[in-house]
């Protein structure tokens, strides 16, 4: 084979081999193409019941899955032309009945709901309440962050406050038990005082033999109540609320049982919550501060913030599902400052407690509009407004480039 004719058939060769290559390529494009409309197909079909949109690009959630479990998935909604219209954000939280997941639709700057569907929970039959037009229709153009009307404080406030007990001193107080129980928890009370008022309550247990403490490990799934569908964690922030509600422990009736029909949601035996509470409270009339050492502990889902105002949050959670406090805040020396929501939204002081006067950690003075219950359905309705809540304040972080 001459010189010639070897360069001839290299250059066939290469000539086919970039049109081969050319032909891949327009056709991985193509391909490519076609499942792109597929994808954005399903996504109109689906995202856009709340928003419609010619294209919806994924938000990845991999910098905020800590402080956001509860986001599922976001979405940025852009018209024809490229411009943004709004997101798009799924949010699962739970209720007493089980997982409740929303999906709403936010103003391209975050301050208005555009719209919102309940898309299912774990008994929907119970929850039929929730997804009712009544209440999804209240939803709609409103400005957020929202909450139920039966959450937010009474104008006011003075006429309708519980009396403090006299002789309070402001300080931090602390009172632990002894002795532990059966399950190897010794309880534990903080309280924080100022102006002479109950402000900030913390019940938690020590697990003695170095292992979580008992609010977080109800939370974790590790410490389980028999027959209750509360867990304790929840049922330590109802009467965390109360006490900061009623001021005196005194008008927390307890039974012969050792537990209390108070508060409606809690089975436990609150003996010793009363009983450190007490001495928290001996401790403040007689000055005797104590130094925080309390780690922040998990806010449940379904929770009630101080005030009286349900929070449910969180919660939320990664693992579990939506579960609000797959870790640990660091412990805190001061607690008269630097507070700060944790993952499900509940504003905590950094011992863990909860403060007053919030909605799902937001100030009450900063909610924009009041959202009525579904008739029937208070705790799901509660749940519903704080997923809103949630998808807010996830939104405002990730417009403002944190994480």
């Amino acid at each position: 084979m001459t010189r010639a004719a070897f360069r001839k058939i290299l250059t066939q060769a290469l000539s086919l081999l970039l049109v081969t290559l050319a032909v891949l390529f327009v056709m991985n494009i193509v391909t490519n193409q076609r499942l792109e409309a597929q994808k954005q197909a399903v996504l109109q079909k689906t995202l856009g019941e709340v928003l419609p949109a010619d294209r919806y690009s994924p938000i990845s959630l991999l910098a905020y899955l800590e402080k956001f479990p509860a986001i599922m998935s976001a979405y940025i909604a852009y018209d024809g032309k490229g411009k943004i219209l709004g997101y798009v954000i799924d949010v699962k939280d739970e209720s007493e009945t089980g997982e409740i997941l929303t999906r709403m639709s936010f103003s391209p700057d975050g301050e208005t709901l555009i719209a919102l569907q309940v898309l299912g929970d774990a008994q929907g039959a119970e929850n039929e309440g929730i997804r009712s037009v009544d209440f999804a229709g209240q939803f709609k153009g409103i400005r957020v962050p929202a909450a139920l009307l039966s959450d937010l404080p009474e104008q006011n406030t003075a006429s309708n406050e519980y009396p403090a007990i006299a002789g309070l001193k402001d300080g931090t107080f602390k009172a632990q038990q002894d002795q532990k129980d059966e399950a190897g928890y010794k309880d534990f009370v903080e309280i924080l005082v100022q102006g002479g008022r109950i402000v900030q309550v913390t019940w938690d247990a020590v697990q003695t033999d170095g292992g979580t403490n008992r609010a977080k490990a109800s939370v974790d799934g590790e410490y389980v109540l028999s027959g209750s569908k509360t867990i304790w964690a929840a049922q330590a922030y109802a009467m965390q609320n109360k006490l900061i509600e009623v001021q005196d422990p005194a008008k927390i009736a307890i039974k012969s049982d050792g537990t209390t029909e108070v508060v409606p949601t809690v089975t436990v035996t609150v003996n010793a919550f009363v009983t450190l509470a007490n001495k928290c409270i001996e401790d403040s009339k007689n000055g005797l501060a104590a130094v925080s050492v309390t780690p922040a502990i998990p806010t449940p889902t379904g929770a009630t913030p101080a005030g009286g105002n349900p929070a449910a949050t969180p919660s939320l959670s990664l693992t579990p599902a939506a579960d609000p406090e797959s870790t640990m805040a660091e412990p805190a020396n001061d607690t008269t400052g630097n507070d700060s929501g944790n993952e499900d939204g509940v504003v905590q002081n950094n011992n863990g407690g909860v403060l007053s006067n919030t909605i799902d950690g937001l100030p009450s003075t900063d909610i924009k509009t009041k959202i009525n219950e579904a008739e029937g359905f208070v705790q799901s309705s509660r749940i519903v407004v704080s997923t809103v809540n949630q998808a807010y304040v996830f939104l405002q972080k990730y417009l403002g480039g944190g994480s």
